[in-house]
């Protein structure tokens, strides 16, 4: 029986492209984290008021009256809609 290095090259080319597609394939399969809005959208039935970004700074108060950085102008937007949402309705309460 002499060896068959077709056959050897068409299973290497294989493996070389199953095994790392199938790690990225499994990898994303089993990924259970909120990774956009959308996955919140498609999954969930409850309405998205805004999001708010991260922050690199070192202030634990991230919204100072007088800041226009992003993420107070996020926070201010995500306040806003909150009020919109529970405009008229007693009491206002927020589950």
């Amino acid at each position: 029986m002499e060896p068959k290095p077709n056959l050897y090259y068409a299973i290497a080319f294989f493996l070389g492209l199953g095994l790392p597609l199938g790690f990225i394939v499994g990898r994303d399969l089993l990924n259970d984290t909120i990774q956009t809005t959308d996955d919140i959208k498609n999954n969930t039935k409850v309405p998205l008021l805004g999001n708010v970004g991260f922050s690199k700074t070192d202030s634990n108060i991230v919204v100072n009256p007088n800041s226009r950085s992003a993420v107070a102008e996020m926070f201010r937007m995500l306040r806003t809609n909150l009020q919109f949402m529970i405009a008229g309705q007693s009491p206002q309460v927020i589950w």
